[in-house]
């Protein structure tokens, strides 16, 4: 069997989506085989020999589809190297104090399951690509991060991936 390395998110805009296809982008440049899919056209993980978890945040917590994903996988996630990354505008400004606010919202996913690896990204927020009701809630938002932007870090988001390397790639002799 391949090594198979999958990289899954949860997006509400896109914007997970696209960083987890650069996290995808940065394994399969070390060697991995990768597959890149949304958690909603994920049926079976099981042959899988790695899997990476990506949510976008809503009101502090990953979108239930996450959740709902590492509830229905967890079985298999338990004995597979894992990981799980965020993205989300709190990060728009990276401080300690926004940092440990962002690590509390992983504690749903890591209430079921603890991965080896968490990442912590900024997101961006494009209004035109949100759905309704959040569309409605933000046209009161004045300041960022709110009012919109791309705080996305594709250098760190590249270190991360790197730092995944040794844990999910195996060593070709």
């Amino acid at each position: 069997m391949n090594h198979r390395i999958l990289v899954t998110y949860a997006t509400r805009a896109g914007s997970t989506q696209e960083v987890a296809n650069y996290i995808g982008k940065v394994l399969h440049e070390a060697g991995a085989e990768v597959d890149i899919r949304s958690i909603q056209d994920i049926s079976d993980i099981r042959q899988y020999n790695g899997a990476i978890i990506g949510s976008a945040i809503r009101v502090g917590k990953p979108l239930p589809e996450a959740v709902k994903f590492v509830k229905q996988f967890k079985a298999t996630l338990d004995n597979i190297p894992s990981a799980y990354f965020v993205v989300c505008a709190t990060l728009s400004e990276d401080t300690l104090e926004n940092r440990k606010i962002v690590e509390t919202y992983l504690n749903p996913l890591c209430a079921i399951h603890q991965p080896l690896r968490t990442g912590f990204f900024a997101g961006k927020v494009d209004r035109t690509k949100l759905e309704q009701p959040m569309r409605f809630f933000l046209r009161f938002a004045k300041e960022p991060p709110m009012s919109g932007g791309d705080w996305r870090n594709w250098d760190a988001i590249e270190d991360w991936a790197e730092s995944l390397v040794p844990d999910f790639v195996p060593v070709k002799v």
